[in-house]
């Protein structure tokens, strides 16, 4: 079964694009519409950004997508490898409070080292987190907040 707690972990270790919601897990937010925008502002602008989209496989992350002129790029990550360490800490056999402290350690300019699994082999790459993109940021706080405060009034005729 898969935890998007977790998922959302894990996307934050490897700097992914795609984050759940930063206010609240997969409930819904409580926060006002400002209060969040302004938390999620901060969060996003304190972490460091490698420029990937990924899932869940098996508790480690699978990446789908690698962003063009990335870190994740200029690392040599590539379209179908399996994060399975971050700075030697397995991602699979961590419990979600060490990889959230092993998170809010990854910020803009950090050099990580990831192991991943390429081919059935073991390897590792280091790169050098960036600060995350305007557009990035604008498209994660903007799908949370048509996720969590949008209301839509219907028209009656």
């Amino acid at each position: 079964m898969r935890n998007p707690a977790r998922l959302a972990i894990l996307a934050a270790l490897v700097a992914a694009l795609v984050v759940p919601a930063l206010a609240g897990d997969a409930k819904k937010c409580t926060a006002s519409t400002q209060d969040c925008l302004d938390h999620m502002t901060a969060a996003l602008k304190a972490r460091g950004w490698l420029g990937v989209e990924g899932e869940d496989s098996d508790g480690y992350f699978k990446i789908k997508k690698v962003v063009s002129g990335s870190p994740a790029e200029t690392a040599g990550i590539m379209p179908g490898d399996v994060l399975v360490a971050v700075n030697g800490t397995d991602l699979a056999k961590s419990e979600e409070a060490t990889l959230k402290v092993m998170q809010k350690a990854l910020t803009p300019g950090s050099k990580v080292e990831y192991s991943i699994l390429r081919g059935g082999a073991r390897t590792s790459v280091t790169a050098t987190l960036a600060s995350m993109p305007e557009e990035v940021m604008a498209r994660i706080i903007g799908e949370h907040l048509i996720a969590d405060h949008a209301t839509v009034a219907l028209a009656k005729n």
